[in-house]
């Protein structure tokens, strides 16, 4: 703690006796844990202000939570976001997270987030996240802004600066690309582990808009390529005369497509298969992935300017933006198979 800022000055900022900020700060003695959150984030404020007097340019740091450091999506969003940053004059620093969902806000272990120095003016928020690490945030009065696609649970957007990509218009647009294929057994992968509602959502929409409702399919394995496998060696299984399969994520798909394979599948011909995300190995796939692009360097650099917005105007009220996505169109999804087409008495959208 710098000794510019004093104890009565962090106890009057959190509304508590000085012996109490000090029995907070130093652990000497007993207070509740509302109570030492409350301290600890009016520290941290004092300190980041008096930092920002000292340093002449801003440092914001990217969480990367519950991800690996080489994500190929989150690696592009990180470049954005750091072009952004570069172009204001700021820095950016790196850290990887990991956290659960369950722990309580109290035990999240940041420790460039819970050390009171000042270093951090701002967050992005990338990665798999949940609400409580959001409430962690707002303790402690740091702006930042979330990617809000990739957050689990019950959380209150309208309360952070959120961006979106716009995977609903994503999962609605390739549902629409595979009913004008004729297409009419349509099912959706998604996943209890990986935020995928939203894409859901649109796909369901198409569905409902052809007067068609589509097979809804779920898995709950945090192995991506491993989840589609599975949950498409189940539908197979049972038949049902699906003939095409949207998928919540690119790896997902690969794992589609290898059960189609195991199972004598020919895809295109006898099935489709799309997925999300354009990942390197969607056009090296055989056949190449239908897929949908989101754009992460974009979605980066939007992430980096509403942090830096923040942090020049903190009383502004909360705000979203949704960035559009692209419909990538590849070998995997071709016309629907001729027998499926003849049983089909709806019209084409």
């Amino acid at each position: 703690m710098s000794r510019r800022i004093t104890l009565k000055a962090i106890a009057n900022a959190a509304k508590v006796s000085v012996a109490t900020a000090s029995r907070a700060l130093n652990k000497t003695g007993s207070v509740s844990p509302a109570v030492e959150r409350r301290v600890k984030a009016a520290a941290l404020k004092l300190e980041a202000r008096s930092a920002g007097q000292r340093r002449t340019t801003q440092m914001l740091c990217f969480l990367l939570a519950n991800r690996p450091m080489l994500h190929p999506f989150h690696a592009q969003v990180l470049m954005g976001a750091q072009a952004m940053a570069a172009e204001h004059g700021a820095h950016i620093l790196f850290h990887p997270c990991q956290y659960s969902a369950d722990v309580a806000v109290t035990d999240i272990r940041l420790p460039v987030l819970l050390e009171p120095r000042g270093m951090i003016d701002g967050y992005i928020v990338g990665g798999m996240n949940t609400p409580n690490l959001l409430a962690l945030l707002r303790e402690t009065e740091v702006p930042f802004a979330v990617l809000g696609n990739n957050v689990l649970g019950e959380w209150k957007p309208e309360q952070c600066d959120v961006i979106w990509m716009d995977d609903a218009g994503g999962g609605h647009e390739l549902t629409r690309h595979l009913l004008g294929l004729g297409h009419r057994r349509i099912a959706f992968l998604g996943s209890r582990r990986f935020a995928s509602i939203r894409m859901q959502q649109g796909c369901c929409r198409a569905m409902a808009e052809a007067g068609l409702e589509p097979v809804l399919l779920e898995s709950d394995s945090l192995d991506e390529r491993e989840s589609g496998f599975l949950a498409a060696k189940r539908l197979f299984s049972q038949g049902g005369g699906v003939t095409a399969i949207l998928c919540y994520s690119d790896p997902a798909a690969h794992g589609v497509l290898e059960a189609a394979n195991g199972c004598g599948l020919r895809v295109p011909d006898d099935l489709s298969i799309a997925g999300f995300g354009d990942r390197p190995e969607a056009s090296a796939m055989h056949p190449a992935l239908t897929t949908v692009w989101g754009y992460p360097d974009q979605v980066g650099r939007r992430l980096a300017e509403m942090v830096l917005q923040r942090i020049a105007h903190p009383t502004a009220p909360p705000r979203s933006a949704v960035l559009p996505t692209r419909l990538i169109r590849r070998e995997s999804c071709g016309r629907a198979p001729v027998a499926a087409a003849a049983h089909s008495s709806a019209g084409t959208p």
